[in-house]
């Protein structure tokens, strides 16, 4: 009987934790979608990895990353009533909702960490792909964006 309690009480408390994990993924990428609407392109300058994959295009430069999120801000570009539909690792063909290029698939090998996740995000505007860290530290790194798409 103890023994059993034991386990019953290590599952819950594993449930429990993948629980926590998801919300806190599920936050990371709401609160980056809050900058983007707030037009606070320093602080998504900040966040963004290079190499950034944006849509089917890969940024090897810094220049080009503020070139991109101040762009962005400037022209009042915003994602409205966002909506989070899945959240989920990175696994072999995830390139593919970004491009079928063999540069994209080198992207994704070579330059995400082996715990990003991918999450697809609906808005009065279409859909929407952010690739970020999967583990707390790395959470809010953006390793890409695309969208909106229809």
């Amino acid at each position: 009987m103890t023994k059993w309690l034991i386990s019953l009480f290590v599952i819950l408390s594993l449930a429990g934790c993948s629980t926590f994990t998801v919300k806190q993924k599920t936050e990371s990428v709401y609160k980056i979608i809050d900058l983007i609407n707030k037009g606070d392109s320093k602080q998504l300058i900040t966040l963004s990895n290079i190499p950034f994959m944006y849509d089917s295009e890969i940024i090897l430069l810094q220049k080009d990353m503020h070139l991109l999120w101040d762009s962005l801000s400037g022209s009042g570009f915003s994602i409205r009533d966002p909506v989070i539909e899945w959240i989920d690792t990175i696994y072999s063909q995830s390139y593919a909702l970004f491009t079928s290029s063999l540069e994209g698939q080198y992207f994704f090998k070579r330059y995400l960490p082996k715990k990003a996740i991918i999450t697809k995000v609906s808005s009065k505007e279409g859909v929407y792909y952010f690739l970020t860290g999967g583990e707390a530290k790395s959470s809010m790194t953006i390793f890409g964006m695309k969208g909106p798409v229809q």
